[in-house]
């Protein structure tokens, strides 16, 4: 992964609309509420904006919508109860040909419905045509409720962007003709097997023959309820398709849309921004580079679903639940009960005591033995407070005193010091914190950009938040203020004693696997840091690379903790590590079949089933596939719960 986002990336952050989730969840539980066999309301368009998530549609409102001031709108409403989102991914969605077209003048977003506007013709430069289509297309191709949308592009990309997209919606067609007559095939599949039909769509940015648009407007006029529909030049043709709306696409100004009384700037993906997407995604598809350092001890592969020592063994499961059910992180007392890197440990709370690093009493190993040093529960030495210097390898620098401010990552962004407040400024003083501790020595220019990458800060605005940054963090013990100098000119200054719990985290999970089994508890100390998912609620795109390690890290130290615990019997720590994994990314497969090793290996094979329903509902939620290894194991525990059925 690159050090830093690319500048498409920024954007494509800054743009994303949250609301689409809401707008998605919105229209399924509106579906759920129609009786079998109703039609779906007739939709033309949606819109999302501050004030909420409104659609046009016939009819009247049906939950969880009620009207909206402007006749016919629907608005959602916000008392009324929406499915659980695991649930509606159970549900197709009803409106798959739902496109963002680009944003209202007054602020939000405006989406069509492609069904109801078909085809929707285009006018202009074929440059901006090109740029137009291709956002269209790109936009059906990621959108969270095109899950079976098929998508034939012409004259938008090339072959070298289709196995990089996630989705395996997007289709690379050769003419406009080619793709016409896929949909001819498609519809004629559907006609024959109504099981067969799938929403289709072909976006082109080539005009037509003579010869193809008559093909498509007779397909269109034969088949009006068929999930399809066409985004093409207008060309000289226009006339085949009556009362087909048109978008100008050399207008930047507010235009009509497709949707009755709305205007809107159409959004496009310019050719340069399609070859940044292009090399960003396929920098996802190269191969991760080899583990550094202590990250090359983190333990390969899945424990055996069989305690080879005691088949029959099932430890602590009995008394235990076998599912964390919430997937609930570590909360701040929990964490408070592990020996802190932060501060030397009291000789209160340890495994020798007979409570566990967690504060719960100790689990004992099959056969009740006493848990040794090979088992993994050497006590963690005490470790100074992180600081910027360990994160960046400086390890003859001093650490933070102990009375330090502290950037927070590991969960929603904090800066805990003596003159921090609450609130969005003090979010984004601990933003600009954590950027100067992650990217240290930037200049002030690049500072600015990734403060606010569409209206860069000032230099005066740069200068004003370092300002406040240092009232907050105060001075050090030896009365030098925590915001240093500059190393070089022009750029920001140096942060001097301030902790962070990443680095701390990385402090102990490295000593930890450097250790191997007998570090266990370090790494139960390092995940005890963790509050939620890295960033959480924030909107800075300059750390999703930082984020996405963090992500990695978690996972791989509850995976070596869930390993070494599973591996001594330890079966509830096991969870709990899993559980903490899970928490941060519930898709995290290699977690899954720890789990489900454990689980087989305490004897709990009734645990298979909420496993697997929890795993897919995490897979379909980011429309992927599970992966050939989960598939291998999840089939031998099941292949083993069977036998083991039978014979009791």
């Amino acid at each position: 992964m690159p050090a830093q986002v690319s500048p498409l990336e920024h954007a494509l952050h800054h743009q994303a609309e949250p609301s689409a989730e809401l707008l998605d969840l919105a229209l399924r539980t509106m579906a759920s509420h129609l009786p079998d066999g109703t039609a779906l309301p007739q939709l033309s368009g949606a819109r999302i904006t501050h004030d909420g998530v409104e659609v046009q549609a016939e009819g009247e409102p049906v939950p969880p919508f009620t009207a909206a001031a402007q006749s016919g709108w629907w608005r959602l409403d916000g008392e009324q109860d929406l499915l659980d989102p695991d649930e509606a991914t159970l549900l197709e969605a009803p409106y798959p040909l739902l496109i963002f077209l680009g944003p209202l003048p007054a602020g939000g977003v405006l989406l069509a419905n492609l069904a109801a506007h078909r085809p929707l013709l285009l006018d202009g430069s074929p440059e901006q045509i090109s740029d137009v289509a291709r956002a269209i297309a790109l936009d059906a191709a990621t959108c969270p409720w095109g899950r079976l949308l098929q998508i034939d592009a012409v004259g938008v990309g090339d072959r070298s962007l289709i196995p990089a997209m996630p989705t395996g919606r997007l289709h690379h067609t050769d003419t406009t003709a080619k793709a016409v007559g896929d949909l001819a095939d498609q519809l004629l599949a559907a006609q024959q097997d109504p099981a067969e039909e799938l929403p289709c769509l072909v976006v082109s940015a080539e005009g037509l023959d003579a010869e193809t648009a008559w093909q498509l407007a007779d397909l269109l006029s034969r088949a009006p309820s068929a999930p399809v529909a066409a985004v093409l030049p207008a060309g000289e043709h226009a006339h085949l398709f009556p009362g087909a709306h048109r978008l100008d696409c050399d207008l930047t100004t507010p235009q009509p849309a497709p949707v009755p009384g709305t205007e809107v700037m159409l959004q496009r993906v310019t050719q340069t921004e399609y070859e940044l997407l292009r090399e960003d995604l396929q920098i996802t598809e190269q191969d991760s580079a080899p583990a550094q350092e202590e990250w090359g001890q983190v333990p390969q592969g899945t424990v055996p679903l069989t305690d080879p020592q005691d088949d029959e063994t099932e430890a602590d499961a009995s008394s235990s639940d076998t599912s964390p059910p919430q997937l609930s992180v570590f909360t701040a007392f929990t964490a408070a009960t592990i020996p802190s890197p932060t501060a030397p440990a009291t000789g209160q709370g340890t495994e020798a005591d007979g409570i566990t690093s967690h504060g719960d009493v100790a689990d004992e190993p099959p056969g009740g033995a006493e848990e040794s040093q090979s088992t993994g529960t050497v006590r963690p030495q005490s470790a100074p407070l992180a600081t910027a210097a360990a994160g960046s390898g400086k390890e003859d620098e001093p650490p933070a005193s102990l009375d330090a401010p502290q950037v927070r990552l590991l969960g929603p962004v904090e800066l805990n010091g003596p003159g921090v407040g609450v609130g969005a400024r003090s979010r984004r003083m601990a933003e600009l914190a954590a950027f100067m501790l992650l990217y240290p020595n930037r200049s002030r220019e690049s500072a600015a950009e990734a403060m606010n990458p569409q209206t860069p800060w000032t230099s005066h605005t740069v200068t004003s938040r370092l300002s406040e940054l240092r009232k907050a963090l105060g001075d050090s013990a030896d009365g030098t203020s925590r915001v240093g100098r500059a190393k070089l000119p022009g750029h920001m200054p140096v942060l001097v004693d301030v902790g962070c719990d990443w680095f701390s985290f990385e402090h102990l999970a490295k000593r930890g696997l450097a250790a191997g089994p007998a570090g266990v508890t370090d790494l139960e100390a390092a995940l005890a840091l963790v509050r939620g998912r890295p960033f959480e609620g924030s909107t800075a795109s300059w750390a999703v690379p930082v984020q996405q390690e963090m992500v990695s890290r978690i996972i791989d130290v509850a995976h070596s903790v869930a390993h070494h615990r599973a591996v001594a019997g330890y079966y509830d720590r096991a969870r709990k590590a899993v559980t903490a994994g899970l928490a941060i990314e519930p898709a995290a497969e290699l977690l899954v079949r720890d789990w489900v090793a454990l689980e087989m290996r305490a004897g709990n094979r009734h645990a298979l089933p909420r496993i697997t329903a929890q795993l897919s509902a995490a897979l379909r939620r980011l429309d992927v596939e599970m992966e050939p290894a989960t598939e291998m194991l999840l089939a031998q525990a099941y292949a083993k719960a069977d036998v083991q059925a039978a014979a009791s």
